[in-house]
């Protein structure tokens, strides 16, 4: 049974402070009521400081987040790991489809899987179901090395991590062709490949 070792997830990365514009502004209007208090003069001031305040108090609060607006969620990091249960050691006569397990751990991941080989999906997604799915791949993969990993796309309270990449064998006989510039005559014929 071949297994692929699994890629950390990257870092969340940290979120900008929101109420940081909110905080100068009641530092500031607070100073400036402050301020007001300590002239000499009448009634006027006092309303003066008495608005500041008022500004200060409520830009305090914004910025502490009581603008009535809620963070979003903070997601889990996940790890995926996958292992291939049939074959043997990583190899598979043309037209036996590989089997995959594909273990997610980190929260509790509920979301889909999918194969790539290399850059290209193959096979269907399947949903994670207690951190685990089966999945196979497509019978119709050609002969020759192929990269397989997974992709554990996330969902509303995990981040989506990928595996690391197993290198699978498909055996059989394929035919290579082999092509001249300039185009040779007679032209060279296709080359039989048996890979075991």
């Amino acid at each position: 049974m071949f297994e692929a070792k699994a890629i950390p997830p990257a870092n969340a990365i940290p979120r900008a402070t929101p109420g940081k514009g909110w905080w100068t502004l009641s530092a500031g209007t607070g100073f400036a009521a402050l301020f007001l208090l300590l002239l000499p003069g009448g009634r006027k001031k006092y309303r003066a400081a008495l608005g500041l305040g008022l500004v200060c108090l409520l830009s305090l609060t914004l910025g502490c987040g009581g603008g009535g607006t809620t963070p979003p969620p903070m997601l889990t990091a996940t790890v995926t790991k996958l292992t291939v249960t049939n074959g043997t050691n990583g190899r598979n006569l043309s037209g036996t489809a590989f089997t995959f397990s594909v273990a997610v751990t980190g929260g509790t991941p509920a979301g889909m899987v999918e194969l790539f080989d290399g850059g290209t999906m193959i096979g269907t997604a399947a949903t994670v179901s207690g951190g685990a799915a089966t999945l196979t791949g497509p019978a119709a993969l050609p002969v020759g090395t192929h990269s397989i990993s997974a992709h554990y796309l996330g969902d509303a309270t995990t981040l989506g991590s990928s595996s690391g990449t197993l290198n699978l064998t498909v055996t059989g006989t394929t035919t290579v062709a082999i092509t001249t510039s300039p185009v040779g005559t007679p032209a060279a014929p296709a080359i039989n490949v048996t890979i075991q």
